[in-house]
C-alpha cells in the first residue's frame, strides 16, 4: 500500500486552466496561475475505460481542471476532470437528471424520476420513456437492413399524402379502398382475381358499362353486336 505523508497531499492536487489540447493522444497541458503561470507537460485526460471498452472525451482550452501529480514536478500526472466555476453554470439543477450538452447545442438527457430519455440534435428530437417513444426528424429517415418487422397489436397508421412501394405487395388480410383504385403501366396493368368480386354499383371496361351497355341486333338468327 502506498503511504503518503499528510503534508505532501496538497502538493499532489492542483487546479489550473487548460492551455492546449492534443486530441489524438487525449492529453492536455495546464497552466497554474498560483505558480507563476507554469505550464505543465502533456497530461493524460482521465477516462472511464481504455482497454476492452474505449471511452473518449477531452477538455477545451480555457477550461478549469483538477490535476493530480505523482511527484513534485509537472510532468508525471493526470487531469482528473473539470468542474463548474465562475459564470459557467450546470445545465441541470436536479439530482434525478444526467445530461450531456455539446457546444453546438446537441443535448442528451435522462430523468430517472420521470423515466424519460431525450436526445435533441437541433430540429431532430428523440423522446422515450417506459411506455412510449417518438422520433421527430425535419427531413428524412432511412433504414437499411435485410428484413424488417413491425408488430403492432392493434393498429398501424401511415399518415402521408403518398405511399410508394417499389416491389411486390402482398396483403394476407382484407383489402379495403375508400378513395378508389387505379392500376396502370407495365405488366401490373393486368389484374388476376381468384374468387368472387362483388360490386355495389357498376363496372366500366374500356368505357363500356357492365350494367348499362347495349347490343345491336344483326338480323334474324345472327349474333348481336358486341357491347357498346
Amino acid at each position: 500500500m502506498l503511504r503518503i505523508p499528510v503534508q505532501q497531499i496538497p502538493d499532489l492536487f492542483k487546479v489550473g486552466e487548460v492551455s492546449s489540447v492534443d486530441p489524438v493522444k487525449c492529453t492536455a497541458r495546464v497552466v497554474f496561475d498560483d505558480e507563476d503561470s507554469i505550464n505543465s507537460y502533456d497530461l493524460p485526460i482521465l477516462q472511464r475505460n481504455t482497454f476492452g471498452n474505449h471511452d473518449y472525451q477531452t477538455v477545451e482550452v480555457g477550461e478549469d481542471v483538477l490535476c493530480m501529480f505523482l511527484g513534485p514536478g509537472q510532468e508525471d500526472g493526470f487531469i482528473i476532470g473539470s468542474f463548474y466555476a465562475g459564470e459557467v453554470k450546470p445545465p441541470e439543477s436536479s439530482n434525478d437528471k444526467r445530461t450531456v450538452v455539446f457546444k453546438d447545442g446537441t443535448r442528451f438527457s435522462y430523468d430517472r424520476a420521470s423515466h424519460v430519455f431525450t436526445a435533441t440534435i437541433e430540429g431532430t428530437e428523440i423522446v422515450f420513456d417506459r411506455q412510449n417513444g417518438s422520433i421527430t426528424v425535419p427531413q428524412s429517415v432511412k433504414i437499411f437492413c435485410t428484413t424488417a418487422d413491425v408488430n403492432a397489436s392493434k393498429k398501424v397508421t401511415i399518415n402521408t399524402p403518398n405511399t410508394e412501394v417499389t416491389g411486390n405487395l402482398l396483403v394476407n388480410g382484407k383489402f379495403t379502398g375508400l378513395g378508389g383504385m387505379a392500376v396502370s403501366g407495365g405488366s401490373g396493368a393486368t389484374a388476376t382475381v381468384e374468387g368472387t368480386i362483388s360490386v355495389t354499383k357498376d363496372v366500366v371496361a374500356n368505357g363500356i358499362s357492365l350494367t348499362a351497355h347495349t347490343h345491336t341486333e344483326q338480323g334474324d338468327g345472327a349474333e348481336t353486336s358486341g357491347p357498346h
